[in-house]
């Protein structure tokens, strides 16, 4: 079988692409993702480059692969920014080049958030996106539909102006009509302010018998501001007569300890066993703690008090759909509290709210209509508010935080700030017209921002409810298929977005019927192993493979002749197998794959993280996107032995490894990212057969190919001096903990080195030596004035350790210093983290994996300011521009 290769299958500007990741990553609002919630997107600047590299030829020449490369490099230097005209203008030529006049649809059978179709829209292509989940749909449909349908709007113009003026309008209107009918159940504060939250906890009756008649709040702090100047905590006064509890709002930097664990009248123990039976017999509970204002005399705290807790006093309204929450929910674990029915999860006030703004925006299409427009625009502009209830809801419920930790203020943070959903035991209920979080008005104006975010002068995507099982069928053979399907068991997906389908249906059933005919999320086809759902882990991954096999088989059979399918995965590899690590979930996408008759014809990973990312700063979570590109199995590939397939593995491992280290993968996404050239190597061939003369499972390659993997690690270790070789033996073995002398001594010798000199206080000694002992030095034990040229025996694992030393200490300013004086050195030093992430992760030093992992994703960085530093004196610091797959 012959073809053309793409670009995307021979080399793309990873740093320039990952650096416009991080980018998107860190931006909070003026982002498509501000339209609505949805989870685990994919970066708009890696599709962007994606889409791009999928379409064009590789030149085969190098000079005019870089220019290609730099049209790359520049469509998404702006992040996720719309690139500057001269470049987007350049791309989309190219493209029309390469298609001659040819037809072609950028389909996404799993559209999720709308990425795939923002951006192809944004390159001038056709798209069209399909999923079973109408959330989604209506995400994509917001975001790459209506804007285009209404840009005309604008006198002509490709802006939409009039369009989100209109929308802003009509979003006041709605506010209007419901502050109306509700504003008895906002009061202000004492001074006149909005209240901007009520902070509650829930309550259990006390575990003692003698108090067993009071309710004991569960608090998980008693902080209220942490702001300079303002910090105040809130002092809890139980009187252990009467049960009633008093609070106080206390300046100071000592509150009491937290209540989640302990009864505040009798200090009792309470556990998670104790509140789940409470809730099972109907007793959890809640209790008013405090609340916020803020207006013309600043923010103020306050404790609770007898007005706000009769205003919050309603009934729950009596036509709420009763909808259960599905019992075999993927990560949703509230029902363990009694929480059942999606509306328990929100207070009567929070469900009289959401309500009452759900049937004013059912209103708007008759409203626009009457203001001599058509039904159809009112019809659209509806659907946007649709959304922006979802929102509402988000950060209207009793799974809102009341964060104090991330700022000198507690604020309220919305649900699904991770993909579960779990009860707080204390929560925050927001005001939706107190112009903070919650607050209608901001809500809709930071919706609209995603508007600056896409080009609307594209053509409209077509978005459609389908199964990816049977996605495409409107323009079979010309489509180019990009996708982001779901991962395995990571998240549920259907089963989680029905927390905002519960609130959007009730607005949107009658404006978007196709949509929301159903009173539940449709749930029996979608693509995830869910154990609970399926029976068992087995069941579930095997209806997982059955699924996207035949999902990779309907695509493979509608993709346009001569381009790449292209898959999008994130999954960390969790199993222990055989001494070797091993995922079910790459197991099986890769086992699908296959049996679609596709092989692997170039991966890439793709930076998934900022800074400012849910999991803790430098934390160990998977931090990268693999991006797969698959074609057609040749049908004259032949089999091979478990053999041959290793040797082929020992033979090409060693250069993708290198190519993925020059691309700064995270250490710990480098076994992640190794399975797709070592697959690439698997899916070549027909079958590669065992000594038995049985084909070799995927589980089976998976495990060689991280077996190689590690050898092809510790291969690098030649590249490394005496001091460091013995230094990795002693780690691994002994970690920074002490060692037996001999040992060590007998080590050296094999290492060609010797113990006193590693030790030797004239030099920069890495361990130290006494009563018997040898102990290597932690970085926070080395010297604090070391430089490179004080180092009389300067070797890469002080390299490494001082550079993790200065940058955990001093950041990547003092550490990018360091480099400059290093030169070309310092790449040997990057290296040798990935080999000691690897030991630390199978020997489960967590600490330590987090300071290598660290360092090298700041190495971009400390790079970037090193040559900074360098360029005054001339000096140069060796930095890779793009890479390629051979």
């Amino acid at each position: 079988m012959t073809f053309s290769k793409k670009l995307i299958e021979v080399a793309l500007p990873l740093q320039a692409i990952n650096n416009a990741c991080k980018s998107d990553k860190d931006r909070k609002t003026g982002h498509i993702r501000n339209i609505h919630k949805w989870f685990a997107p994919m970066p708009l600047p890696a599709l962007r480059a994606i889409i791009f590299s999928s379409i064009i030829d590789d030149p085969g020449e190098d000079s005019s692969r870089e220019h290609l490369l730099k049209v790359i490099s520049d469509l998404v230097s702006s992040g996720p920014e719309h690139p500057a005209d001269r470049v987007l203008a350049e791309a989309r030529d190219l493209i029309k080049k390469q298609l001659d006049g040819q037809p072609l649809w950028v389909l996404d059978p799993f559209c999720g958030g709308g990425s795939t179709l923002v951006e192809a829209q944004r390159l001038g292509l056709r798209s069209e996106g399909s999923d079973l989940n109408p959330i989604p749909l209506m995400i994509s449909k917001a975001l790459t539909v209506l804007p285009a349908r209404n840009r005309s709007r604008a006198a002509g113009s490709m802006q939409l102006a009039t369009f989100e003026s209109d929308i802003r309008k009509y979003a006041e209107k709605v506010r209007e009509v419901v502050k109306g009918s509700i504003a008895h159940m906002f009061p202000v504060a004492p001074n006149g302010d909005p209240i901007i939250y009520w902070w509650w906890a829930h309550t259990v009756r006390s575990p003692n018998p003698a108090f067993g008649r009071f309710r004991t709040p569960l608090v998980t702090s008693w902080w209220l501001s942490r702001r300079s100047g303002e910090v105040q905590y809130l002092q809890p006064s139980p009187n252990k007569e009467t049960g009633r509890i008093d609070f106080e709002v206390v300046k100071g930097r000592t509150p009491p300890s937290p209540n989640k664990d302990r009864c505040i009248f009798s200090n009792d123990p309470i556990t998670y066993e104790y509140v789940r039976e409470q809730a099972r017999q109907g007793h959890l509970g809640r209790m008013l703690l405090a609340y916020a204002s803020d207006g013309k005399h600043g923010r103020k705290q306050w404790p609770a008090d007898t007005k706000n807790e009769v205003s919050a006093n309603v009934r729950s309204p009596s036509n709420l759909p009763d909808l259960e929450i599905p019992s075999d929910g993927l990560g949703i674990s509230v029902q363990n509290y009694g929480f059942h029915k999606w509306k328990d999860l929100f207070t009567p006030r929070q469900q009289q709210t959401l309500l009452a703004f759900a049937q004013a925006i059912q209103r708007v299409p008759e409203w626009v209509e009457s203001d001599g427009e058509s039904l159809q625009y009112g019809c659209d502009i509806a659907s946007f508010l649709g959304l922006c209830l979802g929102k509402l809801a988000q950060a209207s419920s009793e799974v809102v935080r009341l964060n104090v930790r991330n700022g000198p203020n507690a604020k309220a943070e919305p649900a699904f700030a991770r993909g579960d959903l779990q009860l707080n035991w204390d929560f925050a209920e927001t005001n939706p017209f107190a112009k903070s979080v919650g607050d209608w008005n901001q809500i809709v104006t930071t919706a609209l921002r995603a508007y600056k975010l896409i080009d609307p002068s594209g053509p409209a995507a077509e978005v459609h409810q389908s199964d990816a099982r049977v996605a495409g069928k409107a323009h079979k053979g010309e489509y180019l298929i990009i996708t982001d399907p779901p991962y395995f068991a990571a998240i549920g997906y259907a089963d989680l977005s029905e927390y905002f389908y519960y609130w959007i249906r009730i607005a949107l059933k009658d404006i978007q019927p196709a949509f929301f005919s159903t009173i539940a999320v449709p749930k029996l086809n979608e693509l995830i192993a869910s154990p609970k759902r399926h029976g068992s882990r087995a069941n579930a991954a095997a209806y997982f493979v059955e699924g996207f096999t035949e999902t990779f088989k309907n695509l493979a059979g509608i993709n346009r002749s001569g381009l790449p399918l292209v898959v999008v995965y994130a999954q960390r590899q969790e199993e222990q197998s055989s001494g070797s690590t091993v995922s079910t979930g790459w197991e099986a996408m890769l086992e699908a794959i296959i049996r679609a008759n596709l092989a692997i014809t170039g991966t890439w990973p793709i930076s998934g993280t900022g800074e400012a990312r849910m999991r803790a700063h430098r934390a160990n979570a998977l931090g990268s996107y693999i991006v797969i590109v698959c074609r057609p199995r040749d049908k004259a590939s032949q089999r091979v032995t478990r053999r041959e397939f290793v040797d082929a593995l020992k033979s090409e491992l060693p250069e993708s490894l290198r190519l993925l280290q020059r691309g700064n993968i995270a250490p710990v996404d480098l076994a992640q990212a190794a399975i797709g050239p070592g697959m690439a190597v698997y899916t070549r061939y027909e079958k590669v057969l065992d000594a038995g003369g049985k084909p070799l499972t995927v589980r089976e390659a998976l495990a060689l190919i991280n077996q190689t993997l590690d050898e092809v690690l510790a291969e690098q270790e030649g590249d490394f001096d005496g001091d460091t070789r013995w230094a990795l033996a002693w780690f691994e073995e002994f970690g920074f903990e002490a060692g037996e002398y001999g040992r060590a001594e007998t080590l050296s010798k094999a290492k060609n080195t010797s113990v006193n000199e590693m030790a030797d206080p004239r030099t920069s000694p890495i361990l130290e030596a006494r009563a018997g002992k040898v102990r290597l030095f932690r970085p926070d034990e080395l010297e604090a004035d070391w430089t490179p040229e004080s180092d009389g025996r300067l070797t890469v694992w002080d390299m490494v350790h001082q550079l993790v030393r200065v940058l955990e200490n001093d950041g990547e300013t003092a550490a990018a210093a360091i480099v400059a004086k290093l030169g070309a050195k310092a790449e040997t030093a990057r290296e040798l983290c990935y080999l000691l992430y690897t030991m630390c992760e199978r020997k489960k030093r967590a600490a330590e994996a987090l300071s290598y992992n660290g360092l090298v994703q700041s190495w971009p960085e400390i790079m970037r300011l090193a040559q900074q530093q360098t360029s005054s004196t001339g000096g140069t610091v060796q930095t890779f521009e793009f890479t390629e797959q051979e």
